[in-house]
């Protein structure tokens, strides 16, 4: 197992938990009359809550994994590819962190939809969905469904952005 493995449970955990604590400063809106279960802090404090398990079962499936695989020592052409891996995997994290920062940035101006369609292909490419049936489907479902039950269902308002004009 690598140090990164146990680096990144540990760093999703410890988010987790700091979501999961300030989640309280969120101002209560209930959403549901009469409910003091399901308000605005509800959503925040379970997807920390999941954040925490989840990481949790990263760090244990990493140590177990750990146990039963054996470190063999690598070849020179071994060495080089990791290499070439290692930078590739860097430079798709910073693209990867690059589409998530653009996001936030063009959100409000470009509009919920458009932004997370866009994102969504962006991403999908990043990480090495090469599929174009995949690729369209899975850019455009999840942002309309999502759009539908926010703004339709439940009323909740979200950027227009360019479909406003």
């Amino acid at each position: 197992m690598r140090k990164g493995e146990y680096i990144i449970a540990t760093i999703l955990g410890l988010l987790g938990l700091f979501i999961f604590i300030h989640a309280d400063q969120i101002p209560t809106m209930v959403a549901v009359e009469k409910s003091s279960v399901v308000n605005s802090r509800f959503f925040p404090k379970l997807m920390s809550v999941l954040l925490v398990i989840f990481s949790i079962i990263l760090f244990v499936q990493n140590s177990l994994l750990h146990k039963k695989t054996k470190i063999m020592p690598q070849s020179n052409n071994e060495g080089k590819n990791s290499e070439n891996k290692s930078y590739t995997s860097w430079m798709r994290m910073s693209a990867a962190v690059g589409m998530c920062i653009l996001f936030l940035i063009f959100y409000e101006s470009g509009g919920f939809l458009v932004t997370s369609i866009l994102f969504m292909f962006s991403f999908l490419l990043i990480v090495g969905v090469r599929n174009w049936i995949s690729l369209i489907l899975i850019s455009i479902l999840p942002p309309v469904i999502v759009y539908f039950i926010f703004k339709v269902l439940l009323s909740v308002p979200l950027p227009e952005g360019v479909l406003s004009l």
